[in-house]
């Protein structure tokens, strides 16, 4: 996998990084993880934003260095990065979540599919029970 996400120079380039994403999308086995961890820290958003996806949606393993690369995508100038990060912590019930996740529904702009936000609030009051999330009216019943 990583002779595909190089070129010769060495710089990751945008279509192998979005090819090898999305090849190992779904894949649960440790060079999958790793590389789809390597791929969420791409400097394009397109590589970031397929890789985040795949560890927040595809794959059931939930690890601390997992959670872990999701939660370095918080900070993601991405819409779509940063919700697919909070979806698949909002999954493991990560509570370091709450915070980024409300601040993200109160922004005036958000990711290209705004349900995801929705769900993940939703899976996020189910999973912590934060009384915050409840507020919203959002918690499963």
């Amino acid at each position: 996998m990583a002779a595909a996400q190089t070129s010769p120079p060495g710089r990751v380039t945008l279509t192998a990084s979005a090819g090898a994403a999305a090849r190992v999308t779904g894949l649960d086995d440790d060079l999958a993880v790793e590389t789809l961890i390597e791929l969420s820290q791409d400097e394009e958003a397109h590589v970031r934003d397929w890789a985040t996806l795949g560890l927040a949606r595809q794959i059931e393993r939930d690890t601390l260095e997992l959670r872990d690369a999701l939660l370095a995508r918080l900070g993601d100038p991405d819409e779509d990065t940063r919700a697919e990060a909070l979806a698949g912590l909002a999954e493991r019930g990560d509570e370091r979540a709450v915070d980024p996740l409300l601040a993200e529904l109160d922004k005036t702009t958000g990711p290209s599919d705004p349900g995801m936000l929705v769900d993940a609030l939703r899976a996020l009051a189910t999973k912590t029970g934060d009384p915050r999330l409840d507020a919203r009216g959002w918690r499963a019943r």
